[in-house]
């Protein structure tokens, strides 16, 4: 997500220390420009040049600037500019916690607040590096937030496609949808414990409500949801469906795992799912299965899956996922 990485130009221009922060709404020494707040900030240097770390792998580079630029630079990026684009108001807090947040939110012991990310009050997103490991934030969150009254998120929703593996940190939910909580956790670049916690509030759809599936075509209910391996990216996805039967998924990976054993793993899952292997193969770029199903109704399906490599990084793979009744 672009707020991620506006937030890590930040810490790399105020070298990465907490501060307190101040909420502020017209600040004079800003660009006007409402869609976005940032919390202060006092950076006296102009920085020439910062190579920030990831830790999920890669460098940001950060050339010039100073704290006037680099706010102009957060506000004009996260502010909508295309016609007819949702004026979504963003708070952006540096080194801190919103004064009120959504939830009663627990932090480990020790944990330094990088930043928070707020989104029209019902949106909220937290990064902290903790001195745990991602195992033990993990069962911290897993007992804090029992204790909260929070509970597991369900595993699956009504239709499917490829989704991010959930193996780091966790999903809850509080009473039946009222709010949804995602704890991502992983090592970070210094030996610290990058977390991600991710809080939605019940205003629309979110991963704790009942999924009314009535709206979705016949094929689209059928596609499992594929969970991808650990430490896999989805960049991208894609999906549609008709009323004659047809229905797809795709995504974007970005994994240093070869074809084949990305075909492994979603078969793996096809099968669980109650879908029948009719074929397999592989070439250099490309590997394949074909399916088929009986569904409920008694009516055939037939179903294809395919990994490719995408010729523009070593790393990336293109899959599909498609479904459609047989006549």
């Amino acid at each position: 997500m672009k707020w991620l990485f506006l937030i890590m130009v930040c810490l790399a221009l105020v070298g990465c220390v907490p501060v307190e922060a101040a909420e502020i709404d017209t600040p004079a020494d800003l660009p006007a420009t409402p869609q976005v707040e940032v919390s202060t900030v006092e950076v006296s240097t102009i920085v020439e040049e910062v190579i920030l770390p990831q830790s999920t792998g890669g460098d940001v580079e950060i050339i010039g600037g100073d704290e006037e630029s680099l706010r102009e630079f957060i506000q004009r990026y996260l502010s909508s500019i295309y016609p007819g684009a949702e004026n979504n108001e963003k708070k952006i807090w540096i080194g801190s916690l919103p004064d009120e947040l959504p939830i009663d939110l627990p932090v480990p012991e020790g944990a330094r607040v990088v930043a928070t990310v707020q989104e029209a009050s019902t949106f909220t997103q937290v990064i902290l590096d903790a001195l745990q490991t991602p195992e033990e934030v993990e069962a911290f969150y897993a007992q804090s937030l029992a204790d909260l009254g929070w509970q597991p998120a369900p595993e699956h929703q009504p239709g499917g496609g490829f989704i991010p593996s959930w193996d780091s940190g966790g999903r809850f939910c509080l009473d039946e949808g009222d709010a949804y909580l995602e704890v991502r956790s992983m090592e970070g670049p210094a030996g610290q414990t990058d977390v991600r916690l991710t809080v939605q509030k019940s205003d629309g759809y979110n991963y704790c409500q009942a999924e009314d599936s009535g709206y979705m075509d016949r094929g689209s209910k059928l596609i499992p949801a594929l969970e991808a391996p650990p430490d896999v990216q989805i960049s991208g996805s894609g999906a549609g469906g008709s009323s004659d039967g047809s229905a797809y998924n795709t995504a974007d990976l970005q994994t240093s795992l070869s074809i084949d054993a990305l075909l492994a793993h979603y078969n793996d899952q096809m099968e669980q799912a109650g879908w029948e292997l009719v074929d397999q193969g592989t070439s250099e770029v490309v590997a394949w299965s074909a399916w088929k199903l009986i569904d409920e109704a008694g009516d055939e399906w037939g179903g294809n899956l395919i990994v490719m490599d995408n010729r523009l990084g070593s790393d990336r793979r293109y899959a599909i996922v498609s479904v459609e009744q047989v006549e």
